[in-house]
Formats: C-alpha cells, structure tokens, sequence
C-alpha cells in the first residue's frame, strides 16, 4: 500500500488535507482488496478531529476491529481525545494530547491540533 502522500502532508504540515486524503485512500485499498495491515490508523483518527469532524472520527473508531485498538496505544490516546472532544471536556482535551508521549508521525501534527483555534492551547 502506497501511503507516501500521506506522509508528505504530514511531512509538509497540511493536516488539514489528510482526513480526506485517508478516506480515499482507504476506499480504494478496500475496493482493491487491499491489506491495511499497515494503515496509519491514529493519522487518519487525528486527522477527522483536526477538521473538527466528529462524527466522523466516531465512525472511524467504530469501524476498527478491537484488535487493531488493542495494538496501538498511540490509537488509543487519539480516541481519548476524541472521547473528550465528544464530552466537551476541553481540559481534557490538552490533558490527554500532552499524556502520551506521540511518535515521529503524530508529535508535530498533535502540536498544531493543540494549536487551533479552539481553545485547547489555553489551559
């Protein structure tokens, strides 16, 4: 599975383009057949929450098999900051991204979620 433009958005800090770009990514990797073994699950799960999409981001989480959520933490702590978002517990928020210590693919990208306009950055 080809996922190089996702990691040039990420790469070139255009978050904003990555839900879209793993929603159609995955489509096609499901229309193919494709495994997803590889598939950066926490990106595209951050990357509905940094639209703002929550629904969206409920129904990614709702489609994953409990054993990809059991295998990533970092997946895990994306979901409680969707949990919070959902709960508008925005401490919450701040208090679970700064929780986990993200890796390469997430700790900029977490850092300019943080960073929008909605208030997280504040407490």
């Amino acid at each position: 599975m080809d996922l190089s433009a996702v990691q040039a958005a990420l790469s070139d800090k255009s978050y904003s383009t990555l839900a879209p770009l793993c929603d159609e990514l995955l489509l096609q990797a499901a229309s193919r057949g494709t495994t997803t073994d590889e598939w950066p699950h926490a990106v595209h799960l951050l990357a509905h929450l940094y639209l703002n999409d929550l629904n969206s981001a409920r129904f990614f989480w709702k489609s994953l098999p409990q054993e990809v959520k059991d295998a990533s933490p970092e997946l895990a702590a994306v979901w409680r900051i969707g949990q919070c978002l959902w709960n508008r517990d925005y401490a919450g928020v701040y208090t679970a991204a700064q929780g986990f210590e993200w890796g390469p693919d997430l700790a900029d990208f977490t850092t300019a979620f943080l960073a929008t306009d909605r208030g997280y950055s504040s407490f």
